[in-house]
């Protein structure tokens, strides 16, 4: 990827990343116990929470699963905070 896609993704990955490092830490939930709830890799996850990459619908929605919410509401206060 080149670095100004690198940065586009970045910069409009941050609010997605804050807000779900938020709801992890709320819970006491480290990178890894997430990985175990939601078999998300550990490494996706700290690249979310960074805005490396806002991650597939799928990822999305086994963390969803794993904080035992709906996938529209987990991502309903994740998308206003990115307008």
């Amino acid at each position: 990827m080149d670095s100004c896609r690198r940065r586009s993704v970045s910069r409009t990955s941050r609010p997605f990343g804050s807000e779900f490092s938020r709801m992890r830490n709320e819970r006491g939930w480290t990178y890894e116990v997430l990985e175990e709830r939601s078999g998300v890799t550990r490494r996706t996850l700290i690249s979310i929470e960074t805005g490396e990459t806002r991650g597939s619908l799928d990822t999305w929605f086994r963390i969803a699963q794993a904080f035992e919410m709906d996938l529209g509401d987990l991502l309903r206060p994740l998308a206003s905070k990115s307008r």
